[in-house]
């Protein structure tokens, strides 16, 4: 069973997101946090009790936060980066600048996709499905 974090503020998101991995029977434990301080401490209370994340989901922007998605990457770069686990950019953004910055800032993130296009998010399901 794959450990997959989304950090995402919207409860829409979250539903659409655990409903994609449903339908495309990705069998996996979905941690669901709200915030960048929330997605900060789990991943601390995680790598305490060596448990493996296999795949993070982060958004970019945040309402009602002066914290970003870039602040969750900063941070889980400077402090808890494993080259295996796969975190992908999830966003709504349609800014092309903030897709350029993941690319160029953060080169070591596997994925930009857009939640407009939940094509894009099945297909990275069922790509994580049928990982080994």
């Amino acid at each position: 069973m794959k450990n997959i974090i989304l950090i995402d503020d919207d409860s829409v998101s979250k539903m659409i997101f655990e409903r994609q991995c449903f339908n495309t029977g990705l069998n996996s434990n979905i941690i669901y946090v709200a915030s960048i301080d929330d997605a900060k401490s789990k991943i601390a209370e995680l790598r305490r009790n060596n448990i493996q994340v296999d795949h993070i989901f982060c958004d970019i922007f945040f309402n009602n936060s002066s914290l970003t998605g870039y602040d969750f990457l900063d941070y889980y770069r400077d402090l808890y980066y494993n080259p295996s686990t796969k975190v992908h950019v999830l966003t709504s953004s349609l800014r092309s600048k903030d897709k350029i910055k993941v690319n160029k800032e953060y080169s070591w993130v596997d994925d930009y996709l857009d939640k407009g296009k939940p094509y894009d998010t099945i297909n990275k399901m069922n790509l994580i499905k049928n990982e080994l």
